[in-house]
Protein backbone atom coordinates (compact mmCIF):
# COMPACT_ATOMS: atom_id res chain seq x y z
CA UNK A 1 0.00 0.00 0.00
CA UNK A 2 1.29 3.60 -0.94
CA UNK A 3 1.58 6.22 1.55
CA UNK A 4 -0.98 8.90 2.24
CA UNK A 5 -0.45 12.14 1.69
CA UNK A 6 -2.33 15.53 2.76
CA UNK A 7 -3.29 18.04 -0.07
CA UNK A 8 -4.98 21.05 0.41
CA UNK A 9 -7.28 22.12 -2.49
CA UNK A 10 -7.93 25.59 -4.19
CA UNK A 11 -11.54 25.41 -3.05
CA UNK A 12 -10.35 24.78 0.69
CA UNK A 13 -10.67 21.11 1.28
CA UNK A 14 -8.25 18.73 2.72
CA UNK A 15 -8.13 15.51 1.22
CA UNK A 16 -5.91 12.11 1.31
CA UNK A 17 -4.59 10.33 -1.61
CA UNK A 18 -2.57 7.62 -2.20
CA UNK A 19 1.00 8.69 -4.13
CA UNK A 20 1.58 5.71 -6.06
CA UNK A 21 5.51 5.15 -6.23
CA UNK A 22 5.65 2.28 -4.15
CA UNK A 23 3.55 0.43 -6.17
CA UNK A 24 6.00 -1.80 -8.06
CA UNK A 25 3.48 -4.57 -9.06
CA UNK A 26 1.68 -2.47 -10.89
CA UNK A 27 2.36 -1.21 -14.86
CA UNK A 28 3.43 1.58 -15.24
CA UNK A 29 0.53 2.83 -17.58
CA UNK A 30 -1.45 2.56 -14.33
CA UNK A 31 1.07 4.11 -12.16
CA UNK A 32 0.76 7.08 -14.83
CA UNK A 33 -2.77 7.38 -14.53
CA UNK A 34 -2.45 7.07 -10.62
CA UNK A 35 0.15 10.28 -11.02
CA UNK A 36 -2.85 11.91 -13.61
CA UNK A 37 -5.53 11.64 -11.55
CA UNK A 38 -3.49 13.05 -8.40
CA UNK A 39 -2.62 15.94 -10.17
CA UNK A 40 -6.01 16.57 -11.57
CA UNK A 41 -7.28 16.49 -7.57
CA UNK A 42 -4.67 19.56 -6.69
CA UNK A 43 -5.68 21.44 -9.76
CA UNK A 44 -9.71 21.08 -9.19
CA UNK A 45 -11.32 23.78 -8.77
CA UNK A 46 -15.23 22.74 -9.22
CA UNK A 47 -16.98 19.49 -9.65
CA UNK A 48 -15.48 19.35 -13.33
CA UNK A 49 -12.45 19.00 -11.79
CA UNK A 50 -12.98 16.36 -9.34
CA UNK A 51 -14.81 14.59 -12.26
CA UNK A 52 -11.27 14.58 -14.57
CA UNK A 53 -9.48 12.88 -11.51
CA UNK A 54 -12.27 10.24 -11.19
CA UNK A 55 -11.52 9.49 -14.87
CA UNK A 56 -7.90 9.41 -14.47
CA UNK A 57 -8.27 7.38 -11.87
CA UNK A 58 -10.78 5.08 -13.14
CA UNK A 59 -8.34 4.44 -16.12
CA UNK A 60 -6.31 3.04 -13.54
CA UNK A 61 -8.38 0.85 -11.83
CA UNK A 62 -8.89 -0.84 -14.92
CA UNK A 63 -5.42 -1.29 -16.05
CA UNK A 64 -4.77 -2.40 -12.42
CA UNK A 65 -7.91 -3.78 -11.08
CA UNK A 66 -6.40 -5.40 -8.13
CA UNK A 67 -4.79 -2.33 -7.04
CA UNK A 68 -6.19 -1.18 -3.83
CA UNK A 69 -4.49 2.27 -3.64
CA UNK A 70 -6.47 3.20 -7.10
CA UNK A 71 -9.61 2.09 -5.80
CA UNK A 72 -8.87 4.42 -2.65
CA UNK A 73 -8.19 7.70 -4.33
CA UNK A 74 -11.14 7.03 -6.94
CA UNK A 75 -13.12 6.86 -3.74
CA UNK A 76 -12.07 10.26 -2.62
CA UNK A 77 -12.39 11.60 -6.23
CA UNK A 78 -16.04 10.38 -6.46
CA UNK A 79 -17.00 11.53 -3.37
CA UNK A 80 -15.62 15.23 -4.24
CA UNK A 81 -17.77 14.88 -7.14
CA UNK A 82 -20.73 13.90 -5.71
CA UNK A 83 -21.19 10.47 -6.74
CA UNK A 84 -21.70 9.11 -3.18
CA UNK A 85 -22.83 5.79 -4.55
CA UNK A 86 -19.68 5.56 -6.45
CA UNK A 87 -16.96 6.28 -3.17
CA UNK A 88 -18.47 3.88 -1.17
CA UNK A 89 -18.39 1.16 -3.79
CA UNK A 90 -14.83 2.37 -4.61
CA UNK A 91 -14.29 2.38 -0.77
CA UNK A 92 -15.23 -1.19 -0.08
CA UNK A 93 -13.52 -2.80 -3.05
CA UNK A 94 -10.14 -0.46 -1.18
CA UNK A 95 -11.20 -2.62 1.95
CA UNK A 96 -11.53 -5.91 0.16
CA UNK A 97 -7.97 -5.91 -1.52
CA UNK A 98 -6.06 -4.05 1.39
CA UNK A 99 -7.57 -6.44 4.40
CA UNK A 100 -4.30 -5.28 6.90
CA UNK A 101 -4.44 -1.75 5.64
CA UNK A 102 -3.67 0.45 8.91
CA UNK A 103 -6.27 2.87 7.97
CA UNK A 104 -8.62 -0.04 7.62
CA UNK A 105 -11.30 1.18 10.26
CA UNK A 106 -11.13 4.82 9.18
CA UNK A 107 -12.33 3.72 6.06
CA UNK A 108 -15.06 2.06 7.34
CA UNK A 109 -16.11 5.04 9.37
CA UNK A 110 -16.00 7.17 5.87
CA UNK A 111 -17.85 4.56 4.37
CA UNK A 112 -20.52 4.52 7.41
CA UNK A 113 -20.90 8.72 7.27
CA UNK A 114 -21.50 8.39 3.67
CA UNK A 115 -24.21 6.29 3.53
CA UNK A 116 -25.84 8.06 6.21
CA UNK A 117 -25.50 11.65 4.64
CA UNK A 118 -26.39 9.75 1.78
CA UNK A 119 -29.46 8.31 2.58
CA UNK A 120 -30.51 11.52 4.19
CA UNK A 121 -30.03 13.41 0.87
CA UNK A 122 -32.11 11.15 -0.82
CA UNK A 123 -34.96 10.85 1.70
CA UNK A 124 -34.93 15.11 0.24
CA UNK A 125 -35.15 14.23 -2.86
CA UNK A 126 -37.70 11.81 -2.94
CA UNK A 127 -39.66 14.72 -0.54
CA UNK A 128 -38.89 17.20 -3.11
CA UNK A 129 -40.41 14.82 -6.28
CA UNK A 130 -43.40 14.43 -4.05
CA UNK A 131 -44.21 17.87 -3.54
CA UNK A 132 -43.34 18.84 -7.49
CA UNK A 133 -45.63 16.04 -8.31
CA UNK A 134 -48.57 17.13 -6.23
CA UNK A 135 -48.20 20.46 -7.04
CA UNK A 136 -48.44 19.50 -10.83
CA UNK A 137 -51.47 16.97 -9.55
CA UNK A 138 -52.92 20.02 -8.28
CA UNK A 139 -52.26 22.59 -10.96
CA UNK A 140 -53.96 19.94 -13.49
CA UNK A 141 -57.04 20.24 -11.14
CA UNK A 142 -57.32 23.61 -11.57
CA UNK A 143 -55.85 24.52 -14.81
CA UNK A 144 -59.71 24.14 -16.61
CA UNK A 145 -61.13 27.03 -14.05
CA UNK A 146 -58.10 29.06 -15.55
CA UNK A 147 -58.89 32.54 -17.78
CA UNK A 148 -61.89 34.88 -17.40
CA UNK A 149 -65.66 34.31 -16.41
CA UNK A 150 -68.76 36.23 -16.90
CA UNK A 151 -71.00 36.43 -13.91
CA UNK A 152 -74.95 35.76 -15.14
CA UNK A 153 -77.74 36.02 -12.50
CA UNK A 154 -81.22 34.56 -12.88
CA UNK A 155 -84.46 36.85 -12.69
CA UNK A 156 -88.04 35.86 -12.26
CA UNK A 157 -90.93 37.61 -14.57
CA UNK A 158 -90.92 40.12 -11.25
CA UNK A 159 -87.01 40.65 -12.03
CA UNK A 160 -85.97 39.33 -8.66
CA UNK A 161 -82.98 37.75 -8.82
CA UNK A 162 -84.47 34.50 -8.18
CA UNK A 163 -85.71 31.74 -10.44
CA UNK A 164 -87.62 28.37 -10.58
CA UNK A 165 -86.51 25.34 -12.55
CA UNK A 166 -88.00 26.15 -15.39
CA UNK A 167 -87.11 30.05 -15.48
CA UNK A 168 -83.33 28.16 -14.37
CA UNK A 169 -83.29 26.16 -17.71
CA UNK A 170 -85.34 29.01 -19.93
CA UNK A 171 -83.95 32.55 -20.96
CA UNK A 172 -83.92 34.42 -17.79
CA UNK A 173 -80.40 34.74 -17.56
CA UNK A 174 -79.09 38.44 -17.26
CA UNK A 175 -75.11 39.63 -17.65
CA UNK A 176 -74.36 40.75 -14.20
CA UNK A 177 -72.46 44.28 -13.73
CA UNK A 178 -72.93 44.82 -16.95
CA UNK A 179 -72.36 48.68 -18.49
CA UNK A 180 -74.72 49.75 -21.22
CA UNK A 181 -73.05 52.39 -22.19
CA UNK A 182 -70.00 50.61 -22.83
CA UNK A 183 -71.19 47.40 -23.47
CA UNK A 184 -69.00 45.68 -21.23
CA UNK A 185 -69.78 42.61 -19.29
CA UNK A 186 -68.58 42.17 -15.79
CA UNK A 187 -65.64 39.44 -15.99
CA UNK A 188 -64.86 37.83 -12.54
CA UNK A 189 -61.29 36.06 -12.29
CA UNK A 190 -60.99 33.35 -9.88
CA UNK A 191 -58.05 32.93 -7.23
CA UNK A 192 -55.71 29.64 -6.67
CA UNK A 193 -54.39 29.56 -3.52
CA UNK A 194 -52.10 26.80 -4.89
CA UNK A 195 -53.97 23.62 -2.62
CA UNK A 196 -56.41 22.33 -5.46
CA UNK A 197 -59.09 24.85 -4.94
CA UNK A 198 -60.87 27.21 -6.96
CA UNK A 199 -62.32 30.40 -4.94
CA UNK A 200 -64.68 32.83 -6.17
CA UNK A 201 -63.86 35.57 -4.05
CA UNK A 202 -66.28 38.47 -6.02
CA UNK A 203 -69.14 38.14 -7.95
CA UNK A 204 -71.18 35.53 -5.71
CA UNK A 205 -74.29 36.18 -3.51
CA UNK A 206 -72.82 33.61 -1.23
CA UNK A 207 -69.77 35.47 -0.63
CA UNK A 208 -66.18 33.71 -0.91
CA UNK A 209 -66.83 30.80 -1.92
CA UNK A 210 -64.59 27.56 -2.74
CA UNK A 211 -64.41 24.65 -5.09
CA UNK A 212 -62.74 21.83 -4.56
CA UNK A 213 -61.96 20.02 -7.98
CA UNK A 214 -61.97 15.77 -7.92
CA UNK A 215 -61.49 15.49 -10.94
CA UNK A 216 -59.91 17.06 -14.30
CA UNK A 217 -62.96 18.88 -15.38
CA UNK A 218 -65.11 21.30 -14.37
CA UNK A 219 -68.05 19.05 -13.98
CA UNK A 220 -66.92 16.95 -10.68
CA UNK A 221 -66.00 20.08 -8.45
CA UNK A 222 -67.66 20.23 -4.79
CA UNK A 223 -68.40 24.05 -3.87
CA UNK A 224 -68.78 25.46 -0.17
CA UNK A 225 -69.53 28.58 1.80
CA UNK A 226 -69.92 30.16 4.64
CA UNK A 227 -72.89 31.44 5.16
CA UNK A 228 -76.48 30.42 7.64
CA UNK A 229 -79.51 29.85 5.99
CA UNK A 230 -82.47 31.27 7.40
CA UNK A 231 -85.86 29.66 8.54
CA UNK A 232 -87.89 30.96 4.84
CA UNK A 233 -85.05 28.88 3.07
CA UNK A 234 -84.84 31.49 0.83
CA UNK A 235 -82.61 34.01 2.59
CA UNK A 236 -79.10 34.08 4.01
CA UNK A 237 -75.91 35.55 6.26
CA UNK A 238 -72.53 35.51 5.05
CA UNK A 239 -70.31 34.73 8.14
CA UNK A 240 -66.64 35.33 7.12
CA UNK A 241 -65.80 33.42 10.44
CA UNK A 242 -68.01 30.80 10.45
CA UNK A 243 -67.68 26.28 9.45
CA UNK A 244 -68.21 25.73 5.59
CA UNK A 245 -71.29 24.37 4.22
CA UNK A 246 -71.61 22.46 0.98
CA UNK A 247 -73.54 24.51 -1.39
CA UNK A 248 -75.68 23.29 -4.54
CA UNK A 249 -74.35 23.63 -8.03
CA UNK A 250 -74.32 22.14 -11.49
CA UNK A 251 -71.18 22.29 -13.06
CA UNK A 252 -72.65 19.60 -15.83
CA UNK A 253 -72.00 21.97 -19.20
CA UNK A 254 -69.14 23.79 -18.99
CA UNK A 255 -70.25 26.33 -16.47
CA UNK A 256 -70.63 27.09 -13.19
CA UNK A 257 -74.04 27.46 -11.00
CA UNK A 258 -74.36 27.90 -7.88
CA UNK A 259 -77.15 28.84 -5.51
CA UNK A 260 -77.02 29.51 -1.63
CA UNK A 261 -80.59 28.80 -1.03
CA UNK A 262 -81.22 25.80 -3.25
CA UNK A 263 -81.01 22.46 -1.27
CA UNK A 264 -77.98 20.22 -2.03
CA UNK A 265 -80.03 17.12 -1.23
CA UNK A 266 -82.37 16.94 -4.10
CA UNK A 267 -85.20 14.94 -2.28
CA UNK A 268 -86.37 18.54 -0.65
CA UNK A 269 -86.33 20.18 -3.56
CA UNK A 270 -89.12 21.50 -5.28
CA UNK A 271 -88.22 22.35 -8.83
CA UNK A 272 -91.67 25.40 -8.36
CA UNK A 273 -89.68 27.11 -5.42
CA UNK A 274 -87.50 30.13 -6.69
CA UNK A 275 -83.95 30.25 -5.58
CA UNK A 276 -81.12 32.65 -5.80
CA UNK A 277 -78.82 31.26 -8.52
CA UNK A 278 -75.31 32.85 -9.94
CA UNK A 279 -74.18 31.13 -13.16
CA UNK A 280 -70.05 32.08 -13.84
CA UNK A 281 -69.11 31.38 -17.95
CA UNK A 282 -66.70 31.78 -20.00
CA UNK A 283 -66.88 34.14 -22.60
Amino acid sequence: MGKRVKILLLMGLTIFLTLPAMAQDVSQEAQRYMIRGQVAMEDAKDLSGFQNAVSEFKKATELAPEWGDAWFNLGVAQEKAGDIPGAIRSYRKYLSLSPDATDYSDVETRIIRLEYRHEQAEQERIKRRQAEAEKARLDRLVQPFKGDWWRWACRDKKNYYRCNEKEVHGSNWDPSWYDVVAGIRGVTNFDFPGDGTVVISFGSRCGKIIGFPQGGDISDTKWFARLDIHSNGLTWTVREDGPWRQIWSDTRYGYIMVSCTRPVDESNYNPKTRFYYDLFKKP
